[in-house]
């Protein structure tokens, strides 16, 4: 059962859907964001990318390329999200965007605002 949805997941019709002498057994995650933070709208990215400024990196022109490859090979072939199928490929596709891509862009620009700031 697969199905991408921008609506909330009803837990309950869920494990109703897989309710069967046949299924093994189902964990279901319910994760909760704070939306504020010392009163400051709470963003994973900006928080990733914080992070890493703070620890000095410093993005290199390859970075862009090889941090998504890397986080990819990670998700995709050494915790074996090749197994999952499609939607496994789908997701590590879309986390090596994330992680990778998008985080390294974010840092970039940290970077840059502090070298204008100087």
């Amino acid at each position: 059962m697969v199905e991408l949805t921008y609506r909330e997941i009803d837990i309950a019709a869920v494990e109703r859907a897989v309710q069967s002498p046949a299924c093994g057994g189902i964990v279901t995650f319910v994760g909760r964001v704070r939306e504020q933070s010392r009163g400051r709208s709470v963003q994973y990215l900006e928080y990733e990318a914080s992070i890493l400024y703070k620890r000095g990196v410093h993005p290199k022109p390859w970075t862009y390329m090889s941090q998504p490859l890397r986080e990819f090979w990670r998700r995709y072939v050494t915790l074996r999200g090749y197994r999952d199928g499609f939607c496994g490929l789908l997701l590590c596709l879309l986390v090596a965007y994330y992680y990778g891509f998008r985080v390294t862009v974010r840092l970039a620009q940290l970077r840059h605002q502090d070298k204008l700031n100087k």
